[in-house]
């Protein structure tokens, strides 16, 4: 039986999704550490779906943005 994978099944390591998010190595971590970031630990090695670290993003900028929004908004 042949399965197609697409991009988001893809793992990348922890420099790979780094490069991919533009931030450091110890970002990642703390991302992982603190929840933030889905991650797989295959022995003594932290691994990402693409498609998790695309809901990172996703989630960052729903949250940017709700954060614009609610800026400039009186209360009464």
């Amino acid at each position: 039986m042949n399965r197609r994978y697409s991009n988001d099944d893809m793992l990348l390591n922890v420099v790979e999704a780094a490069e991919f998010l533009r931030a450091s190595r110890v970002k990642i971590y703390r991302l992982v550490r603190s929840g933030q970031l889905v991650s797989h630990k295959v022995g003594a090695t932290y691994v990402f779906y693409l498609r998790d670290l695309h809901a990172y993003v996703q989630s960052q900028q729903a949250a940017t943005l709700a954060r614009q929004n609610g800026e400039g908004r009186e209360t009464a």
